[in-house]
């Protein structure tokens, strides 16, 4: 378009959206240029125009637009003595990148702490529970505690979160891991074994025993039969007539002086 050699660049712009029936609204929404900015262009106000960079992205898309050479805008943009981009100058920032990049930030750090939790919660599963019990593994060298009742209460406590058994039986734990469970000896050795499991399967397990001897009876009394009985009466009745005869034939005796001693 040679008719365009010395006009400036707000002419040459100008011309050519006559030529093809654009308006300044209508080269606004085809080109998604703020109206401002083209309005600055069209009256060659460049000190409202950004840094120079912007400027020749403006150019290349209204030549796009309005089917011309971006050269020919380029060429008139550069002969003008405008504010170019320095070593300060700086693109503008997207606000819908920064919102974006926020999102995600906020997406990592929230990932980040459910890492964080699952690996603390997976680290204190994946530790051998410990238990505690009042039965003691041992007392004086022997491997079993002795005790006179028959009833015993087995007492402990473990992790609030983990399952207690007693030789296979399901105990409650309470909100503070205590557990107990009354048992009835037998007589002699009574073993108990004892466990305590993790809900990722880590387990613990101890045996305890408790010797309990059942107190020995007393024996009944041995009632005698009735003939044993008359017997016994009959001779201690024939003992005592005996010693009563005698004692009166000695007071005789003592009484009459006719009777030599």
């Amino acid at each position: 378009m040679n008719n365009m050699n010395g006009s400036n660049l707000g002419e040459i712009i100008t011309e050519l959206m006559e030529t093809r029936g654009f308006s300044l609204e209508k080269l606004t929404e085809s080109t998604n240029i703020n109206k401002r900015y083209i309005s600055a262009l069209l009256a060659n106000d460049f000190k409202a125009l950004p840094a120079a960079p912007y400027v020749r992205g403006y150019l290349f898309k209204i030549a796009e637009i309005l089917e011309a050479d971006p050269n020919e805008l380029q060429n008139a943009y550069a002969q003008l003595e405008l504010k170019t981009s320095g070593k300060n100058d700086r693109l503008p920032g997207n606000k819908f990148v920064v919102v974006k990049s926020k999102k995600g930030i906020l997406a990592i750090l929230a990932g980040l702490v459910v890492l964080t939790s699952f690996i603390i919660h997976w680290s204190i599963a994946s530790r051998t529970p410990e238990i505690t019990v009042n039965i003691p593994e041992s007392v004086e060298d022997q491997d079993y505690l002795t005790v006179k009742d028959m009833a015993f209460i087995i007492e402990g406590q473990a992790d609030k979160k983990d399952s207690v058994f007693i030789n296979n039986e399901p105990i409650p734990v309470d909100y503070k891991g205590f557990f107990s469970k009354e048992v009835s000896l037998n007589d002699g050795i009574n073993t108990f074994e004892i466990k305590v499991q993790r809900f990722l399967g880590k387990e613990t397990d101890i045996t305890r025993k408790i010797f309990y001897t059942a107190p020995v009876a007393a024996e009944p009394a041995i009632e005698k039969s009735g003939s044993e009985k008359s017997s016994t009466d009959t001779g201690t009745k024939d003992k005592k007539e005996g010693q009563t005869e005698t004692g009166s034939k000695n007071d005789t005796a003592s009484s009459d002086p006719s009777i030599e001693q």
